[in-house]
């Protein structure tokens, strides 16, 4: 590299820096105008997610008939308002299940008395 090519870099660099220095700073929590628009759907995954559980669970919960989805969207995206009638079906959790009869006989040779 030549002198004078240096010096050409160099003044370059030095006023790249003067307009850096001169632009002012954004706040990255004002960096939006305005708030992005709610969704109206999610991927099985983000729906999974947000219940704290495996993508698996999500898959099986549409396959089980208990979530809808749209499927032409080229790829499955379950509706929010879907989400929310599947989260409105809470039920009252009391315990350990009652055991079947089957599950209670007594099993010959097995130890149980």
């Amino acid at each position: 590299m030549q002198t004078g090519d240096y010096a050409r870099c160099m003044e370059k660099t030095q006023i790249a820096l003067e307009n850096a220095a001169q632009r002012p700073v954004v706040d990255p929590s004002r960096a939006m105008a305005s708030p992005p628009p709610e969704r109206l759907a999610v991927t099985p995954a983000e729906f999974a997610k947000s219940c704290g559980k495996h993508p698996v669970w999500a898959y099986r919960q549409i396959y089980a008939g208990r979530l809808r989805v749209l499927g032409n969207c080229g790829r499955m995206l379950i509706p929010v308002s879907e989400i929310e009638k599947f989260l409105s079906q809470t039920i009252i959790y009391n315990g350990r299940p009652e055991r079947s009869p089957r599950a209670r006989r007594k099993v010959p040779g097995a130890g149980n008395g």
